[in-house]
């Protein structure tokens, strides 16, 4: 086998293989399907890489010979494969040929459209979209000027040829069971290639929204109805043709007719809205609810201000929506697609909510302000959990990198997006969930969506607005949010002293009672947030009130192996924050016993723990660490010299062994 791919990869190379491409396509009892396909993309490649060397004589007929080649395959459905990549030949020959030569193959693909419409042979319309898809993609991979010449010399014909695409999606309008039904795809995906041969070379569609509308309304009407489609391929294919037909660039027609066109998209999404909703099946509608919030965040990265409800503004200064309410009702949408089904669709909607915030409150309609974000809160809360029946992740079901990055990014943006519109009260709504929560994954998330928020607030709590806000302003908004934390991490310090006060139990003696100890992910998670908020525990008066007993929390975290590392790089960062603090002799020697008798002799087993990383580090260092800072800042020298020496000795680097 190996001397015979030797023997291929030399023979494509020699003048030889421009007829043995042609004899291996030939409609031949001993050509099957997939010697057709070798022999299709033999020629493919020989035309993309010595097209050049071949004769000027013998181009036509060989041209002559791979449309009759062509022609003969897309009548044998086995074939298709090796069809496909005839069109490809074509398109590379007629765009190495140049302008004319590409025009006159655009023609001839407008023919067989026309001629299979008429007799209704799909066959036909088939070719004529492989080969409008195949012109417009080579002419896409032609360097600058080539590229330029060739657009600026199709681009007129857009319109005509848009016509083939406009015409097979039409037929399937109303739910019309046509022949060219199958088509769809290929339809959208020939559609959208000519769409996107910018002859300026600024990236976005020829066409604009409006354009695209008035001059081919058919295929935006057919293109929003095959969103619904049960072949994903076709529902995919949509909501990337409109993803793409909806960016900016395209010079635009007048703004009357590029928001009637928005309008009507946006209609039609509500429409699919309007359907999924109503049949209240999250599994068997997700892939349509995806693809109605790509195309919406496609809608709102356009403008944003009419997603939030902002008004627009005329060439006269006065205010004139041209999108009325339609486009705040598609706001509506998005979230209650996002609220009622899984973590795809939320993906999907995340960017929607981002863009929106983009637009200052003031700017906005009321409904897009503080009550939408809270209602996008509670649902990613719902999201952020983790399974119901999580044990490990070794044994869960759930891929950990996804859910990983799911939360820590997608989740994480939107959540502090949300707590910049609540302001306190995204606290108060974490917190009253925490405290009803049924199940320990319910509290762990809400433990994550504390942490992830933590940046925020402490720019809120630290470092306060300028003068001149009134008391309910927003550093009113920050002491609330201030107080809510004290009273979090006071219930944190709670079950750090009951886990202490219960000995070698720890957490488990309390698992039942208080949230905080319910699991060792619980516990985990938990760790981390306590580090997340060292600065404010060392930075404000209410932080000061709750070190004693968070600390102590963290000393039985340690204890925790899936636990161990969060909880020691807290240690370390709460020790140096509130280092002044802690320094005191009695404390020191509070925290040295009580590390001697929490630290493990060796490292816990090196596991991967929630937020999917694995480290490789002795995270004992940072315990130490964390005391050796508190030493550091006693005011008396020779104490702090007496103290070190009761430090643990650090442990071995890695690799060079325990």
């Amino acid at each position: 086998q190996k001397e015979a791919n030797e023997f291929l990869v030399q023979h494509a190379s020699t003048d030889a293989a421009w007829s043995t491409s042609l004899a291996l396509v030939a409609d031949d009892p001993s050509n099957p399907p997939d010697v057709q396909y070798f022999g299709a993309n033999m020629m493919y490649g020989k035309v993309k890489g010595d097209w050049g060397k071949l004769p000027e004589p013998h181009r036509g007929p060989f041209v002559q010979a791979v449309s009759g080649a062509l022609t003969t395959l897309l009548q044998r459905p086995a074939s298709v494969l090796a069809a496909r990549r005839l069109c490809m030949v074509m398109a590379a020959t007629s765009v190495r040929s140049g302008g004319e030569a590409t025009d006159a193959l655009v023609q001839q693909a407008l023919d067989f459209a026309q001629r299979g419409f008429a007799s209704g042979a799909v066959e036909g319309v088939t070719l004529a979209l492989e080969i409008q898809a195949a012109v417009a993609d080579e002419v896409g991979d032609q360097r600058y000027d080539v590229k330029t010449a060739l657009a600026c010399a199709l681009v007129p014909r857009i319109v005509e040829v848009l016509a083939t695409s406009e015409r097979v999606l039409e037929a399937s309008v109303g739910g019309n069971q046509s022949s060219l039904a199958g088509l769809r795809s290929a339809a959208l995906h020939a559609a959208l290639a000519w769409l996107r041969m910018d002859s300026g070379g600024g990236g976005g569609c020829v066409l604009s929204p409006g354009q695209l509308a008035q001059s081919r309304r058919g295929l935006v009407v057919g293109a929003l109805e095959a969103m619904a489609a049960e072949d994903s391929a076709v529902a995919d294919a949509a909501a990337e043709f409109f993803i793409a037909v909806v960016q900016p660039g395209a010079p635009e027609s007048s703004p009357a007719e590029e928001a009637a066109a928005i309008n009507g998209v946006v209609r039609g999404l509500l429409s699919h809205g309007e359907r999924i909703l109503g049949r209240n099946d999250p599994v068997a509608t997700e892939d349509l609810a995806r693809n109605v919030c790509k195309v919406a965040t496609a809608l709102c990265e356009r403008d944003a201000n009419a997603a939030a409800g902002a008004p627009a503004w005329d060439a006269t200064g006065s205010t004139a929506s041209l999108h009325g309410g339609e486009f705040l009702s598609l706001t509506e949408t998005v979230l209650r697609l996002a609220e009622s089904h899984e973590r795809p669709v939320m993906e999907a909607a995340a960017d929607y909510f981002l863009m929106l915030n983009t637009v200052p409150t003031s700017q906005r309609h009321p409904s897009a302000g503080e009550p939408l974000f809270r209602r996008l809160a509670a649902a990613c809360l719902r999201r952020a959990e983790l399974p119901a029946d999580f044990t490990s992740w070794e044994e869960a079901d759930e891929d950990r990198d996804t859910f990983v990055r799911f939360r820590e990014q997608i989740l994480a943006d939107l959540l502090d997006n949300c707590q910049a519109q609540m302001r306190s009260g995204y606290l108060a709504e974490v917190c009253g969930a925490l405290g009803t929560a049924a199940s320990w994954q319910r509290a762990e998330a809400c433990v994550f969506a504390t942490r992830v928020v933590a940046s925020q607030l402490r720019r809120d709590i630290l470092e306060p607005s300028s003068p001149g806000h009134g008391a309910a302003g927003p550093d009113a908004e920050a002491e609330r949010s201030s107080a809510m934390l004290e009273q979090l991490l006071g219930t944190v310090g709670e079950a750090g002293r009951a886990a202490a006060a219960a000995g070698d139990a720890g957490f488990a003696a309390i698992a039942g009672s208080n949230a905080f100890g319910s699991h060792p992910v619980v516990v985990e998670s938990t760790a981390r947030m306590i580090g997340a908020y060292a600065p404010w525990l060392g930075g404000t008066q209410r932080g000061h009130a709750r070190q004693e007993t968070v600390i102590m929390y963290l000393l039985c975290a340690l204890r925790v192996p899936a636990a161990f590392r969060h909880a020691s790089h807290a240690f370390r960062s709460v020790c140096a924050r509130c280092a002044k603090r802690l320094n005191d002799a009695n404390t020191v020697t509070s925290l040295l016993d009580s590390v001697q008798k929490t630290l493990p002799a060796a490292p816990p087993k090196a596991a991967e723990s929630s937020d999917g990383k694995k480290d490789d580090d002795d995270d004992r260092s940072a315990v130490i660490e964390g005391i050796a800072r508190v030493i550091a800042s006693m005011p008396d020298p020779t104490a702090a010299a007496e103290f070190a020496k009761r430090l643990p000795p650090p442990p071995p680097a890695p690799g060079r062994g325990r």
